[in-house]
């Protein structure tokens, strides 16, 4: 059994309407990215250790769920609970083998932004979109604000502990952590 406070995250996307008895972005249930933005709806909580084994279990069924309105994919399509919530090059290779059409497999990280999933397939690394501080300039575009790169995807266990959140501590909360993760990467391909 995995202990209550790995869900935290997961409680965060009930509590933001990103689970799935909630409309996804754009619909009439869900709230918008920009309330998002402002912190977390009112009404809305943040569930603890405290809290009863019935609310831990829907905060799982979220994460397994596919988001509404997104790509296919789930929280737990590249966090996968039984791999201390992170994803293997092996178990991407597994998971192109039974499905190349899968959830995993979205244009958004293709090397050609098209098929072509070698980096994902052999690295088990994904596009990010990273901000550019206001002082830094690529030298091949300056007037870019963000940069596209590749990563592996971070184990999530024990996530509360970590503040501030993201690799960069662009991240104040893990509710901005968790809403920036569920939107970047169940973007429609």
């Amino acid at each position: 059994m995995v202990k209550r406070s790995t869900f935290f995250i997961v409680s965060i996307l009930v509590a933001s309407g990103c689970g799935a008895d909630a409309g996804g972005p754009g619909s009439a249930d869900a709230p918008s990215a920009d309330a998002l933005s402002a912190g977390a709806p009112a009404g809305s909580r943040v569930l603890s250790d405290d809290d009863d084994d019935d609310d831990i279990e829907e905060g799982f069924e979220n994460f397994v769920k596919p988001i509404p309105n997104g790509n296919g994919r789930a929280c737990a399509t590249c966090h996968i609970p039984f791999k201390s919530f992170t994803i293997t090059p092996a178990e991407v290779e597994r998971q192109f083998q039974l499905n190349p059409n899968g959830p995993l497999f979205r244009s958004i990280d293709a090397d050609d932004f098209a098929s072509n999933f070698t980096t994902v397939r052999t690295k088990a690394l994904f596009r990010v979109t990273i901000p550019l501080p206001a002082n830094v300039k690529l030298v091949d575009d300056p007037a870019a604000t963000e940069v596209k790169l590749f990563r592996a995807v971070p184990s999530i266990f024990n996530v509360k502990l970590t503040a501030p959140y993201t690799s960069d501590g662009r991240a104040p909360t893990l509710f901005e952590q968790a809403k920036g993760a569920a939107l970047e990467h169940s973007r429609p391909a």
